[in-house]
């Protein structure tokens, strides 16, 4: 079911509850299930949201002390009107079925650029930033045997195989969505910008979690790499160094 796409009051509401510290995913999700709104949890006594599995008192009390309405949440929806950025939340139909398989980690807010079917199959292809040749080569081989069968290749746009297996994607013709750790209005690194606009010329799509106006930070990548496997029937991993950010995904 479609949560906040009907009311603008409510798609506000839960950018605010998002926003709040404490608010994770799992927590949120509760919330909602338990109450039907974002609008509805804001409007409950401190005994009610202390019935939410999981939930802490400090959460429960910012929950109290703040509004449904609050500026911060209006901002964000103006903010992605104007550049054209969708916000897809968990309860919308069109939520990719696979991340919800992440359950209490699934992303409960996505910003997309670009156009995301929820249902299509992917392959991740994730590696090292310092490739050679050998691990190019193979990447494109692999993507390039993927012609004509409409899988989505999913990479992060760093530097070296990801850039890659977004490169190959494009040029076999298959669709190719890129998940940021930063907000999808800022391209990181910025020398995969005319890359990025290329994905997007194509049909395809830029993807975070995060707010836009995020710039980019080390903590966020290893939480962005769930997302590209998320989304995906299996992860390709290409000469990944032994603490690389390619084996977490």
């Amino acid at each position: 079911m479609s949560l906040w796409t009907d009311s603008e009051s409510e798609r506000i509401a839960l950018l605010n509850l998002w926003l709040l510290d404490g608010v994770g995913a799992g927590t949120l999700v509760r919330l909602i299930e338990q109450f039907g709104t974002a609008d509805e949890v804001f409007r409950q006594s401190e005994a009610k949201l202390q019935t939410v599995p999981k939930i802490n008192s400090s959460v429960i009390a910012r929950i109290r002390a703040a509004r449904p309405d609050h500026p911060e949440g209006k901002r964000l929806l103006r903010q992605a009107a104007e550049t054209k950025v969708e916000i897809r939340t968990y309860w919308d139909e069109n939520y990719p079925p696979k991340l919800r398989e992440l359950e209490t980690d699934a992303p409960v807010i996505l910003f997309l650029r670009g156009t995301l079917p929820a249902d299509a199959r992917r392959l991740a292809v994730v590696g090292t930033r310092s490739s050679t040749a050998y691990g190019r080569r193979i990447v494109r081989d692999l993507i390039l045997g993927l012609r004509g069968s409409g899988f989505h290749i999913v990479s992060g746009l760093a530097s070296g195989i990801d850039g890659f297996a977004h490169e190959a994607a494009l040029e076999t013709g298959l669709a190719t969505e890129a998940v940021f750790g930063c907000g999808v209005d800022r391209i990181y690194p910025p020398a995969n910008t005319a890359l990025a606009n290329r994905i997007l010329a194509a049909g395809g799509t830029l993807i975070s979690e995060y707010p836009l106006g995020t710039g980019p930070d080390r903590h966020h990548f290893p939480q962005r790499n769930r997302i590209i496997a998320g989304l995906c029937e299996g992860t390709l991993v290409v000469e990944a160094g032994a603490k690389s950010g390619a084996l977490i995904t």
